[in-house]
């Protein structure tokens, strides 16, 4: 009996040694938070992640569900992501708030499409020292038919200076 005992103590001081599995895993490096959008040149991708009709009519966009439009824009000195990034071609756009910092991006933006009427923005993503990641959301009050609310998945990579 008294040579178990021996044997099991020793075992469980083995066990012991070895760390039994208990510690955690060290934390992957994460890349550091951005105080603010880096000036430059951008790749932007905009997916369309979801659209429907707020009036029971045909939404008055050329944009359906899964359309994916990309183009090259321009961040400056301010450090703004522009107005014109994430509209459709032919809208104008005022910037009515905006906030990057700290690796967070909110905008909000008032717009009009010729013919047609309002659009609201809304902004929301993250963003590190070369990538912007977000939604856009927009909801349309036209006068006549084609309101719509629209969700976009935009992904943006700094590509060099701009030109």
């Amino acid at each position: 009996m008294k040579h178990q005992l021996i044997i099991t103590g020793a075992l469980a001081l083995a066990l012991g040694a070895c760390g039994g599995g208990t510690e955690e895993a060290a934390p992957a490096e994460e890349e550091a938070v951005a105080e603010s959008l880096t000036p430059g040149a951008y790749e932007l991708t905009l997916t369309t992640t979801s659209i429907s009709s707020t009036d029971g009519t045909d939404p008055a966009t050329a944009l359906t569900m899964d359309d994916v439009v990309q183009r090259n824009i321009c961040i400056g000195e301010d450090g703004q992501l522009p107005a014109t990034a994430l509209l459709e071609d032919g809208d104008t756009c005022e910037l009515d708030s905006d906030r990057a910092r700290r690796g967070r991006i909110t905008q909000a933006l008032t717009c009009t499409r010729e013919g047609n009427g309002n659009l609201n923005l809304q902004v929301e993503g993250d963003f590190t020292a070369d990538s912007i990641e977000g939604t856009v959301r927009t909801g349309t009050y036209f006068p006549g038919a084609g309101d719509y609310q629209l969700a976009q998945a935009f992904a943006a990579t700094r590509t060099g200076d701009c030109s």
